[in-house]
């Protein structure tokens, strides 16, 4: 991380949301990183009823449309690493409805940064005919 690109997510409010109130700024794995505000969020709702904790998951996924378009487009960076906001976000709904206990809360998480690491290959992955055929994820 660089020190220029610290210092311009901490004095943007729109940076900092978008790369998750500076975790996105982790030097390694950033998405791993960068979704844990959304077990935070999610284990600070859990008092909520279901109702409210929806309202909060659109909230987050109609801010974060926003949110992280804006702070892609300031930094002149399609998809840049650090913008984690979709991590939090997904993390958050991942966790809506997986029972609040620590295990199965470890086990979401755990697959949530699987698929979203698996995702990622998921374009060179497709780019081979064979691979293709066996990828269930691209189908």
């Amino acid at each position: 991380m660089s020190v220029s690109l610290w210092k311009q997510v901490s004095k943007d409010p729109v940076h900092w949301l978008a790369f998750g109130f500076g975790t996105g700024l982790a030097p390694k794995a950033p998405g791993t990183v960068g979704s844990l505000p959304g077990v935070l969020l999610a284990w600070l709702t859990l008092p909520l009823s279901p109702e409210w904790r929806l309202a909060v998951a659109a909230a987050l996924v109609i801010s974060g449309v926003w949110i992280c378009g804006e702070s892609a487009r300031r930094l002149k960076a399609h998809d840049h690493p650090g913008i984690v906001w979709d991590e939090i976000t997904g993390m958050y709904i991942t966790l809506l409805v997986v029972p609040p206990q620590i295990a199965f809360w470890a086990l979401a998480f755990g697959l949530f940064r699987l698929f979203d690491i698996c995702g990622r290959f998921a374009t060179w992955i497709t780019d081979w005919p064979e691979a293709r055929e066996l990828c269930w994820m691209t189908s």
